[in-house]
């Protein structure tokens, strides 16, 4: 049979009930709703982003993650915002997630690891083995990997003393989500009220940095939290500069970005989510309008984006 995400052939399943647990060499083994199979495979959707759930699921299953049961076409979406997944212009995130399968499968220090362009290109979440091959060549040039061997179809890597620094220095150092906001009294209050819950829902800790007084220091304190951090929530309620420059300092880090903004209006009437600069106001922004109503949505977004 073929997989139902990537259509590589060689590929078993067995089924228990209505669930089919599905063993593809590219995707690893993930589990369909029998029910559900022919409206996945005919979603409009799948034949642009099959590469990312292929390298999403794969990504699960060499790590031992849980993974979502393939039963609805949202579940497409749910993966694709979670935070493991890469854009498919996040390089440094794509050449991350290979580092992290070479760690896991290197048993002593120069051990090689033998990878098919044609199985493994999912490792990267790439679109096509070419991809793949030029990601590894750049890991090698940068000194991250050694290339012991090389045929037309694969290769055998090493993950060099830099590759695992490299993971190392990559990887966030807390369990910690960093909150960018403006400094106001009434933001400072939002986030007390709602701190603990949200801690205790989901396991990461709110940091934000609470000096109301600027000094020259708070632009690094800032930068090393969000380096500490798994992801940050943005929030531009306020169209605060210093939000946007949180957020585009995390992104370009490969971090998990939550967009949020209060349901409010401005004195003349306008949305407030309207006056957020354009490039920013097309995100999936959580719309607040209470410190209630952020808690869950917060609490839902974290569990069902951020990688544990």
């Amino acid at each position: 049979m073929l997989c139902y995400i990537c259509k590589f052939s060689d590929v078993t399943s067995e089924s228990k009930g209505l669930i089919e647990t599905v063993s593809c060499p590219r995707c690893g083994r993930y589990s369909v709703d029998r029910k559900n199979v022919s409206a996945l495979q005919n979603s409009p959707d799948l034949s642009t982003i099959k590469h990312i759930i292929s390298g999403y699921l794969r990504y699960c299953f060499e790590h031992d993650l849980n993974q979502p049961i393939l039963s609805r076409e949202s579940i497409f979406s749910n993966i694709i915002e979670n935070s493991l997944t890469p854009k498919d212009n996040e390089i440094q995130k794509k050449v991350l997630r290979l580092l992290e399968f070479l760690q896991a499968k290197t048993v002593f220090l120069g051990n090689d690891i033998s990878v098919d362009f044609e199985r493994d290109f999912s490792l990267t979440f790439s679109l096509h083995p070419a991809e793949f091959k030029f990601i590894l060549q750049h890991l090698s040039t940068e000194g991250l990997i050694n290339i012991k061997a090389e045929d037309q179809a694969s290769a055998r890597l090493v993950l060099t003393v830099k590759g695992f620094r490299f993971i190392t220095k990559t990887r966030p150092t807390k369990k910690q989500i960093f909150v960018a906001m403006a400094f106001k009294d009434e933001m400072f209050e939002l986030i007390k009220t709602i701190k603990q819950n949200v801690e205790t829902a989901t396991g990461y800790t709110l940091a934000l940095v609470t000096d109301h007084e600027f000094n020259r220091n708070i632009d690094d304190r800032i930068i090393a939290e969000i380096n500490r951090s798994h992801a940050i929530i943005a929030d531009f309620s306020h169209n605060n500069p210093g939000v946007y420059f949180e957020a585009g300092y995390a992104l370009g880090q490969g971090k998990e970005v939550i967009f949020t903004c209060q349901k409010g209006q401005t004195p003349g009437g306008d949305t407030l989510i309207s006056q957020v600069h354009f490039d920013i106001n097309h995100r999936n922004h959580i719309l607040w309008d209470s410190a209630q109503d952020l808690e869950t949505k917060l609490i839902n977004r974290i569990n069902a984006t951020i990688y544990r």
